[in-house]
């Protein structure tokens, strides 16, 4: 999606400058033709000439332009149609968003946590998937979807970072790995709450 409306934008600014040289050409003063000496007859139509190659110019690279953004467009609608497909299972992935869908289709256990500093923890969940069929973990980002409970039960939400994803794929019969990052812990990690269910953190 960032990559289109770059291209959008690219586009846009060399469509407007070339709009601006055509503009300087075809409004060029007056007082170029009619400084020319009397006897020069080809003068002023030569001007008209340029004028009118100008315009077919311009005429050809609004077609050309107008198809370039038309292909822009239906490129960005597939993409989000897809990535909508995605979000709503619509591509015959179960969707988990909640307590009861979780402990339904995937088993979650703490694989792994580590203090990366002073008050800083990574922990690592391995997500098991033993069906038939994909599921997919959605709205990770959303607040409070992902929580750490230190061992004197204070909350703490993960860092947020531009590459943490909001879904997560489980392909059929098999297991991935996901990290998190708290800070600001005073105390041991006590459980990983994931979608309102406590995992114990070993």
């Amino acid at each position: 999606m960032r990559k289109n409306r770059k291209q959008i934008s690219i586009v846009l600014t060399l469509c407007l400058c070339c709009c601006l040289i055509a503009s300087q050409v075809i409004a060029a003063p007056e007082s170029a033709d009619t400084d020319a000496a009397p006897a020069d007859k080809t003068s002023n139509p030569s001007m008209q000439d340029v004028r009118n190659e100008v315009q077919n110019t311009m005429n050809e690279m609004v077609t050309i332009m107008g198809t370039i953004m038309s292909g822009m467009a239906t490129g960005m609608q597939e993409g989000a149609e897809k990535a909508q497909a995605q979000l709503d299972g619509a591509d015959g992935t179960r969707l988990v968003a909640n307590k009861k869908d979780l402990a339904a289709l995937l088993h979650v256990s703490v694989l792994k946590s580590e203090e990366q500093e002073k008050g800083a923890w990574r922990v690592t969940l391995a997500i098991k998937n033993t069906n038939d069929f994909p599921v997919r973990l959605v709205n990770l980002t959303r607040k409070q979807s992902v929580l750490m409970l230190d061992a004197d039960g204070f909350a703490h939400e993960p860092i947020r970072r531009k590459e943490s994803p909001r879904t997560l794929t489980i392909a059929a019969r098999a297991a991935v790995k996901a990290a998190f990052d708290f800070v600001g812990l005073e105390a041991k990690p006590g459980v990983i709450r994931l979608f309102d269910a406590d995992i114990p953190v070993q």
